[in-house]
């Protein structure tokens, strides 16, 4: 991924590195906070399905056309993204073009869902104070 806009700022995540090397791909505590923070912004979400609805890359200069907020805001949601690992951004001349990234989403989702339902799996119990029975009037 190249460098978004003339700072040096923006590096590329290795977020799902394993992954694309073949070999397991765990996410650790930062890893999954830092993607569930870039998904809870609504419009930075909106951004992301955008990108992700995209066959291949999207011009970046489409997005600042379609959504009424500033070239500037819509780089700062991008920056969050790409360093979340979700888009990978490639410079040509002026433009920037973008592209979803699926696996890192698949990952993300993945250790997410087995973060809340392998407490269960482990031990063999409800969690302390749950008892799986509803409660009288509900």
């Amino acid at each position: 991924m190249w460098a978004f806009g003339k700072s040096k700022g923006m590096r590329r995540p290795r977020l799902d590195a394993a992954a694309e090397h073949g070999q397991s791909s765990r996410m650790n505590d930062a890893q999954i906070a830092q993607i569930a923070k870039a998904l809870a912004d609504p419009r930075r979400f909106a951004i992301l399905e955008a990108v992700a609805a995209a066959d291949g890359e999207l011009a970046c200069k489409w997005l600042v056309a379609e959504f009424p907020v500033s070239s500037a805001t819509i780089s700062h949601h991008l920056k969050q993204l790409a360093t979340a690992g979700l888009i990978d951004v490639r410079r040509e001349a002026q433009q920037a073009f973008l592209r979803y990234r699926k696996h890192t989403m698949t990952a993300y989702l993945a250790a997410v869902s087995g973060r809340l339902t392998g407490r269960r799996g482990r031990t063999g119990r409800a969690r302390p104070g749950r008892t799986g029975r509803a409660r009288p009037g509900r």
